[in-house]
């Protein structure tokens, strides 16, 4: 089976179908579509459900590129009297008619009305009954509408001819129907009460198929195939089901995903599309899966439908003919309620693909510098190329191991270039960017890009990263390296620097040398655009030399370093930075372990987050300044600027934690908010803090910024990592990463890093990074827990010169195998000023108070009792041992009782507070 997806999922990217696609967002004052279908003369007609206090129904008539060509508002047939009900429900109907015309069918929370009209969007006819739930179906000549007698449960089947003239009524056995098919011999009924009958002509229960229980509310689907039999799906089981016109089973297949909604594909089978919700946020709805599926219910092949719209919330599915479908809904974009919620439309063919044609190309490198391709010629991968359309709208591919890329696009002209901004010293485009036209009916040539070396040298990269770090346990760290220069790098090697309280203790290259805590590992000679990574395991010390929350760093450096391009107007001053603690101070000793430094340059002095000092240094040869400050239990950092035109250091930097053995009470680590130095491709460094307990499947953005906001300053790259754990039964063949990157950030700039285990990159349209672990064999976590984690890491610039205040949030989703996808925590950042300067957000009070606590340990409930009385409300919170906040209370007096509640077995910390200050803190344990 998964061969098969894999199958279809590569001929779903090499589809070049003719039709055209499109994404439509339909006027602001309209809140979503309930319903969409394709009209007699060509075109498509949607009933729009507008704010619901208007006491109004839209029709939007679009041409068949969804745009809209006619609006109308339909006359109500009767007054509505609002008695706190929205005016209409989510039975909302679209029926074409055999003379052409169309059925629209609305309940309102008086009855239901039925309006006849042309596909001119005049109305022909209207009724109106004291109906609720009302459907209706087209049988030759005659409409077939059946509805449930309001307040109670009967359901009666009106038959009426074209011109809206009742012929006959029915009262069924069935009652509250929620959906019907006809078939030749009579009908085959849904109803409320969890159960699908067959009825005869006369609307008598000649068979009955029980169905498990689910949701009376839940969403359903109720479709013919085309081999004469049905298939229903409903939400809340997640089952499909096939019958017979009898309402005999045919199969039942269990649907992994929520809310689906079917059409009738060929061969008797169907396709679907389903949509699960954010954990975190349910009114933030996940990218909907689209599946195809044969005759007998088995799955061909799943494919994820990310698009611009934000939020989605899917109302449906329709043929749009030529074997390519619609799905419609309502964007909710950040709104929380039902005011100004936006309507779509989303047409894609029948292998899920939004984009019609696609714009192929292959780049290279090109050596003897004719600017002409040769397949001798190396390939140059993991470039971004971007296709810009007439408006300016950006889409964008990337080239793999063979140079090739492949760009998805509507019908349009472009202009196509790869971004190669970051080796611009290396390399030299022949043609920056060549014109391309997406049309119906031709695919576009394939374009050739060549880049001339301008510079013969290796270009070293290097990335480390650990996806956690556990105090006590064996902790991997993952090594990539690539030359992305333009001449083979001999005798390559990469110095490791673990930190003082993390133990070595292998890795998968044998180790050259050591001096101090800085391991050599020898690389050989790495030939151009080669990568590779290793493995290095070390051990966090356990004792009193390390704490919970305490924040360890490794830095990696690769050589040869040099930059390859002449260093110019770089006096030669290298300025580093050491630090550590003596006794209860931070100490730190600046540098210059180069020539005189050129001129004064400015350095800070940050406490916790915020900037306690600042001062100039101009430090002769190897000259030094010492600085030192009382720890007060805080975090201290000195950030000083380089010595201009410097080849790779750009701001030296060193924090230094509070000088105690207590575990560190936050979440967040001050010595996060900052970036490392470790700009230069050649050094790269990753800084974690020891943790305990932790979410298998999340994302953090690097720095971490100033607490609470993630106030970065501008132009400042983040470094994202992706974690994730396979907590299932059983091995994931495949895991996807789908990390939808906001437009604030500029997608054209990320550098893929390390993780552990190879991927596949690739982008999706305009701005969705995609990480494809092919056969990546993640045991699941009660066979071997180590080896069910994984992650992926890479770096993003911003766009240029975002104004301050900008927020910049993002999270991904996960992909385990047919799997609903897992959607991460979101990452908030927000654009500041270049340092921070807002006030200590915690402080301690001069002398904290005595806290004794008994029972400690306590099964359900404790009591605190303070030395001092308090002068004010003050309040107790509990974190868990990785600083987590878990539980919140306002005290009034000096002796209280504390409850567990919802904490579990364990050992946790408590601070006390009061006028903003801590005045206690202390440990607990649960039994």
């Amino acid at each position: 089976m998964r061969y098969l997806l894999t199958c279809c999922l590569l001929l779903a990217s090499l589809s070049f179908l003719s039709a055209q696609g499109w994404i439509k967002k339909y006027p602001e004052d309209t809140s979503k579509v309930q319903h969409l279908i394709k009209i007699s003369d060509g075109n498509y007609l949607m009933v729009i459900n507008q704010e619901v206090f208007l006491n109004k129904i839209t029709l939007l008539k679009t041409d068949n590129k969804g745009q809209v060509s006619k609006r109308v508002v339909l006359p109500l047939a009767k007054p509505i009297i609002f008695i706190g009900l929205p005016t209409y429900r989510s039975t909302t109907q679209l029926m074409n008619c055999p003379d052409g015309d169309i059925l629209v069918v609305i309940q309102t929370s008086t009855g239901s009305i039925l309006y006849k009209i042309g596909v001119d969007l005049n109305v022909k006819w209207t009724k109106d009954w004291v109906y609720s739930e009302p459907i209706t179906k087209v049988k030759g000549n005659e409409i077939v509408f059946v509805g449930t007698v309001l307040g109670q449960t009967n359901s009666i089947m009106t038959t009426l001819s074209l011109d809206g003239t009742v012929k006959s009524e029915l009262t069924l056995t069935a009652p509250t129907i929620k959906d019907f098919q006809i078939v030749d011999d009579g009908f085959l009924v849904l109803n409320q009460n969890i159960a699908l009958h067959k009825l005869d002509l006369m609307g008598k229960i000649v068979n009955t198929k029980i169905l498990p229980p689910y949701d009376i509310h839940s969403s359903h689907s109720f479709i013919k195939t085309d081999d004469g039999n049905y298939v229903i799906a409903i939400d809340s089981t997640k089952f499909f089901y096939k019958v017979d016109k009898n309402a005999n089973t045919i199969w039942e297949k269990v649907n992994v995903f929520n809310t689906p909604f079917i059409a009738p594909s060929t061969a008797g089978g169907f396709i679907a599309i389903s949509q699960s919700f954010n954990r975190f946020n349910p009114r933030v709805n996940i990218d909907p899966v689209y599946q195809k599926y044969d005759s007998k219910g088995d799955i061909i092949f799943s494919k994820t439908l990310v698009d611009e719209v934000e939020n989605k919330l899917i109302k449906g599915i329709s043929s749009s003919g030529s074997g390519r479908f619609i799905y419609y809904g309502e964007s909710i974009g950040t709104r929380e309620y039902w005011g100004g919620n936006q309507a779509f439309s989303i047409n894609i063919d029948t292998l899920g693909n939004l984009y019609p044609k696609a714009i192929t190309g292959f780049l290279k490198l090109d050596e003897d510098k004719n600017c002409i391709n040769t397949p001798a010629e190396k390939s140059i991968p993991n470039i971004t190329v971007n296709a810009t359309s007439s408006t300016g709208e950006i889409y964008r591919g990337i080239t793999n191991k063979d140079g090739f890329f492949s760009i998805g696009l509507f019908n349009g002209s472009y202009t196509v270039a790869p971004v190669v901004t970051s080796l611009n010293k290396y390399l030299l485009l022949c043609t920056p960017s060549v014109s391309a036209t997406v049309v119906d009916g031709k695919q576009p040539d394939t374009l050739q890009f060549s880049v001339k070396p301008l510079i013969s040298a290796p270009l070293m990269q290097v990335d480390i990263t650990t996806p956690f770090l556990r105090r006590c346990f064996s902790n991997t760290y993952y090594v990539q390296y690539c030359n992305k220069g333009t001449t083979l790098a001999k005798d390559a090697f990469v110095d490791i620097t673990l930190d003082s309280l993390i133990e070595y203790q292998s890795a998968t290259l044998p180790l050259k040398s050591r001096i101090g805590n800085i391991y050599r590992f020898n690389l050989g000679n790495v030939e151009i655009n080669e990568c590779n990574k290793f493995e290095i395991t070390g051990r966090v010390r356990c004792g009193d030399s390390t704490r919970l929350g305490q924040t360890l760093c490794v830095k990696a450096k690769i050589y040869p370093d040099t930059t390859g391009a002449p260093t110019t107007n770089w006096s030669g001053a290298n300025i580093t930075i050491k630090g550590g603690c003596v006794g209860d101070s931070a100490v730190f000793i600046i540098k210059n372990e180069g020539t005189a430094a050129s001129k004064p340059l400015k350095a800070k002095t940050y406490q916790n987050e915020d900037v306690f000092e600042s001062f100039n240094l101009q430090l002769p040869a190897q000259g030094i300044m010492t600085k030192k400050y009382k720890s007060n239990n805080k975090t201290w950092r000195i950030t000083s600027e380089q010595e201009p035109n410097h080849p790779s250091s750009t701001r030296p930097t060193i924090f230094v934690e509070p000088c105690s053995n207590e575990p560190i009470l936050t979440l967040q680590s001050p010595a996060l908010a900052f970036s490392s130095d470790d700009f230069a491709l050649s050094v790269d460094e990753d800084c974690q803090q020891i943790r305990g307990a932790f979410d298998p499947n999340d994302k953090t953005g690097y720095p971490l910024g100033k607490k609470g906001i993630g106030q970065i300053p501008e132009n400042q790259d983040i470094e994202y990592i992706i974690r994730f754990q396979n907590t299932g039964t059983d091995t994931a063949f495949t895991v996807v990463v789908k990390d939808t990157l906001p437009a604030v950030l500029d997608a054209s700039t990320i550098q893929w890093g390390a993780s552990s285990h190879p991927y596949i990159p690739s982008f999706e349209g305009k701005n969705v990074a995609i990480f494809t672990f092919n056969n990546i064999h993640l045991v699941d976590s009660f066979t071997n827990e180590p080896k069910s984690n994984g992650f992926v890491r890479f770096r993003i610039k911003q766009n240029l010169n975002l104004t301050k205040g900008t927020k910049i949030q993002n999270s991904a989703g996960i992909y385990f195998d047919f799997n609903p996808p897992i959607i991460t925590n979101k990452t908030l950042h927000t654009i500041g000023v270049d340092e921070f300067t807002s006030p200590v957000s915690e402080t301690f009070s001069q002398d904290l108070v005595n806290v004794k606590v008994s029972p400690n340990p306590f099964t359900d409930k404790t009591h605190f009792k303070l030395e001092k009385p308090l002068t004010s409300v003050g309040e107790i919170e509990v974190f868990d041992l990785n600083g987590r906040s878990l539980q919140r209370e306002f005290i009034k007096n000096q002796e209280f009782d504390f409850n567990k509640k919802n904490l579990k077995s364990g050992i946790y910390i408590f601070k006390i507070t009061e006028n903003g200050q801590i005045i206690g803190q202390g440990k607990i344990a649960v039994q």
